[in-house]
């Protein structure tokens, strides 16, 4: 049915009715991520996000005219690099994307790719740092707990004695000197492994980057790696632990000027204000497995 210059179409099967539009499916969406895209002047930017729990490395068809390349913005480091791209007879564009558990990506069409390669394949078997790491605290509440030797990463609920493993907020510095047979010539990546909440990485004493989930990895650069290295990982947990000890011991906190503080949820409330004096230490640290995972860069064909 004609409504003044446009139509309207009608049927029982979307798809249907969107190639009878003319609108094509989202690359991105039809690969099994999530995607939103838009254009700024005559360029396409599209967010693109994993939304799972698994490693996603996936070749997506741009379709002809979408793209002569590509640069990919990491939100999560500000690093811009190229995905690898093959020209597929039909002028159309294939590009590989690589999107760790709930990442994300900003991908931008451009004339010409003037970055780094984005795409990364494997060297060798991962590394693993398994044993030797020691553990200090140096900022936190509310008493800095003592140094200890712990060898194997954990979560330092489980190595505190009470109560400072179940009242303990702040940060824990996880070190470890290592011996390594160097690939000079590789890009590295330094996967923690599981994580709460939050960490900033030192390699040499040089900050390689946060991480803050919920996967946990760093990039190391070609020619960080030395023969000795000395590894931190200074971990921040949530305030959830001293917020629980502070109710529990009856330390004010919540103070306002004009409102009392009021619970979502019905456990979480006493008195008719927010309690959390009932709360289970939240994990907090380092547990790994935490893996050193050589890389060479991948050339695009």
């Amino acid at each position: 049915a004609r409504h003044g210059r446009g139509r309207w179409v009608t049927g029982p099967d979307m798809g249907a009715l969107l190639a009878a539009a003319g609108i094509r499916p989202d690359p991105f969406t039809a690969a099994g991520y999530s995607s939103v895209s838009r254009l700024i002047g005559a360029r396409r930017v599209s967010f693109v996000v994993n939304p799972s729990d698994t490693m996603a490395d996936r070749w997506v068809r741009l379709p002809p005219g979408h793209a002569r390349a590509l640069h990919a913005f990491d939100p999560m480091t500000g690093d811009i690099t190229v995905p690898a791209t093959r020209r597929q007879s039909d002028g159309s564009l294939l590009v590989r994307l690589q999107l760790r558990p709930w990442s994300s990506l900003l991908l931008q069409t451009v004339d010409r790719a003037t970055a780094p390669p984005h795409s990364y394949e494997l060297v060798g078997t991962g590394i693993p740092l398994h044993d030797g790491w020691s553990l200090k605290f140096e900022e936190g509440g509310p008493f800095i707990p003592k140094w200890d030797f712990i060898g194997a990463p954990a979560f330092w609920q489980d190595l505190l004695p009470e109560p400072a493993n179940a009242a303990y907020s702040g940060s824990g510095i996880y070190s470890l000197e290592w011996w390594v047979d160097v690939h000079q010539d590789a890009v590295w990546t330094l996967d923690l492994g599981r994580l709460s909440a939050t960490a900033e990485v030192f390699l040499n004493g040089k900050s390689l980057g946060k991480a803050i989930g919920p996967s946990y990895h760093v990039r190391i650069p070609k020619g960080a790696l030395r023969l000795k290295n000395r590894l931190e990982v200074v971990v921040s947990n949530r305030m959830a632990n001293r917020i629980a000890h502070m109710d529990r011991e009856g330390i004010p906190w919540k103070v306002f000027h004009n409102i009392d503080m009021a619970a979502r949820r019905p456990e979480n409330r006493k008195a008719g204000v927010f309690d959390a004096s009932a709360w289970k230490p939240v994990p907090s640290g380092l547990l790994g497995p935490v893996v050193l995972i050589p890389h060479e860069g991948y050339r695009p064909r």
